[in-house]
């Protein structure tokens, strides 16, 4: 994604673009809904309008457009992994039991279905962490506007100042033979 974008973060909409073009480990289209565009657009409203690609928050969202390609990007410190071994020796299902939970599975699988189609989304978290330092492309959405709120109060400034000026020199004014208004002489040391 990042090479076809060309950078690092990128806007919501070319994101889907690229992403809509792709197929999941079976071949099969991505179907990506409102709720997940959605989403993806939250992400982008957190970074001031850009996604960083290399963040918690876009790889959770990867995750739920292709379920098996992505892991699930747990929070830094929350899981570990730990290899089969370290359960004992009865880490592996014996045929029996795969047996009897695809049997129990295959026939209960409106109510599955049912069940799994509230539970998406239920694991999202909104806590981001950034893998890369984003400070030059992302801006946070209280940073936006300084520079509009920096020239508005410098416009302010010398409005009073250039308006304080002509206060001054018409009060210390005097006129000359011919009416023209002079200013009073100041010696500075």
């Amino acid at each position: 994604i990042e090479n076809a974008i060309g950078g690092p973060v990128a806007k919501p909409d070319a994101v889907v673009g690229l992403v809509r073009n792709m197929t999941s480990f079976n071949d099969d289209n991505v179907k990506l809904d409102a709720a997940l565009k959605a989403q993806l657009h939250r992400i982008a409203e957190t970074h001031g309008g850009k996604v960083p690609l290399h963040g918690r928050l876009f790889a959770q969202w990867l995750h739920y457009v292709f379920p098996r390609e992505c892991p699930f990007p747990h929070k830094a410190g929350t899981a570990i992994s730990m290899s089969p071994n370290e359960y004992g020796e009865s880490y592996m299902a014996s045929e029996n039991e795969v047996e009897s939970h695809a049997a129990s599975r295959n026939s209960s699988f409106t109510a599955i279905h049912e069940i799994e189609s509230e539970q998406w989304m239920s694991q999202w978290s909104e806590d981001e962490e950034l893998q890369a330092d984003y400070s030059l492309q992302l801006q946070a959405p209280w940073e936006r506007s300084h520079g509009s709120t920096l020239l508005g109060a410098s416009m302010l400034i010398l409005l009073f100042a250039g308006a304080g000026a002509f206060t001054v020199a018409g009060k210390g004014a005097t006129k000359s033979q011919h009416g023209a208004s002079l200013l009073p002489k100041a010696h500075f040391v």
